[in-house]
């Protein structure tokens, strides 16, 4: 991969992607997608991180479109609601017909949260779609239209399903981030996906592995393939026995990545929680310096 696009280049995913491509020498153009107030404070810090790399071209909505030659197109947005659901379709539709136009291949970031957990012991890529909240009804109408649009145009994709991401830039809603901080309030509860938990890099060495893959037009679950690490990660936070089972019982085939990307995560719960620490420390001295 020699050049490639982010749409969501600030989001989560995206920004930490972007920072993975431009170590690796890659040309980035990163699309800024602001949907309705989700814009992220922390934006400045993140562009003064990236520093003036020469192979980072920031981009505003959808000038995109007039690039050539590009050869991946990752759709990383971080969709949280309904309200967001317009405009994440129209950017997607939009990414699509970009790439039937160019021979680009499209690596759709998704999410787990779509797909049935509650009569399946194990999850595979086979297991039906029903979301059992708000984002994973989201993330379901945009895989259906993707797979729709793929109907009636040919176009190079693939559909990566990622669970709970942990690591530097975690947003603050989550639970890790928020137990981190010692901003979590006692008997509060988290309406986040826990039946998995995967390190940012791992999620985006998935992502990098998609995007030179010469598989097409799949499914893949990138999964630590463990049972109740969201709740191991959680009781590693406060420094508490996890010798009883949390409530997640479901066991999450990692068989497709490995066949197909060549994927397994190489991050334990511990060492990320670690560095997601680490990194929380040093942002807040620099900005409490600035």
């Amino acid at each position: 991969m020699e050049e490639a696009i982010i749409i969501g280049a600030f989001d989560f995913i995206g920004y930490n992607l972007l920072n993975k491509l431009l170590n690796d020498g890659v040309v980035v153009h990163g699309v800024d997608i602001e949907l309705s107030e989700q814009a992220s404070d922390l934006k400045e810090e993140k562009i003064l991180a990236i520093g003036r790399n020469a192979n980072f071209n920031y981009i505003e909505d959808n000038e995109w479109e007039s690039l050539q030659e590009v050869d991946t197109l990752f759709y990383c947005v971080d969709v949280t609601g309904g309200e967001d659901l317009a405009r994440a379709e129209d950017l997607l539709k939009e990414a699509i017909q970009y790439c039937q136009s160019t021979s680009t291949s499209l690596i759709f970031a998704s999410t787990l949260e779509v797909v049935d957990h509650r009569t399946h012991e194990k999850i595979t890529e086979n297991t039906p779609s029903l979301p059992v909240n708000e984002r994973g009804r989201v993330y379901a109408k945009l895989e259906d239209l993707l797979r729709s649009e793929y109907k009636k145009k040919s176009f190079a994709y693939l559909l990566l399903r990622l669970p709970t991401l942990y690591g530097p830039w975690q947003p603050e809603r989550f639970a890790y981030h928020q137990l981190l901080q010692n901003e979590h309030k006692h008997g509060e509860t988290w309406d986040e996906y826990k039946g998995d938990v995967l390190f940012i890099d791992d999620a985006v060495e998935a992502l990098v592995q998609a995007g030179i893959s010469e598989s097409r037009s799949e499914i893949i679950h990138i999964t630590t393939g463990k049972v109740d690490e969201w709740a191991k990660g959680i009781a590693y936070i406060i420094n508490k026995s996890n010798k009883q089972r949390g409530e997640n019982t479901i066991t999450l085939s990692s068989e497709k990545a490995q066949e197909l990307l060549s994927f397994s995560p190489s991050v334990s719960i511990q060492e990320g929680i670690e560095k997601q620490k680490e990194f929380i420390h040093t942002l807040t001295k620099d900005i409490g310096r600035n």
